[in-house]
């Protein structure tokens, strides 16, 4: 026998289901926002520490390079004393 006519628990029923299925998307929202600004955190982390070495890079090679001028300065001029 078909129930035709749907009772009060069946309603009941329906809306915690409603319920439940919107606090799941709610978390589900709320974890990948967590996940995502995680992420930006340690993008902004890992590009401060990419600028951070390439300026040192820059640095060091800057001073390599006025070293070895001051090098060939001396060798030249050693040269042609």
């Amino acid at each position: 026998m078909k129930k035709t006519h749907s009772t009060d628990s069946d309603h009941a029923a329906a809306g915690l289901q409603n319920i439940l299925s919107v606090l799941i998307l709610m978390t589900n929202g709320i974890i990948l926002a967590t996940v995502i600004l995680f992420l930006e955190k340690l993008h902004f982390k890992y590009k401060q520490r990419s600028c951070r070495m390439t300026a040192s890079l820059l640095r060091t090679t800057r001073k390599a390079s006025h070293l070895k001028i001051r090098r060939q300065r001396k060798i030249f001029a050693v040269h042609f004393e």
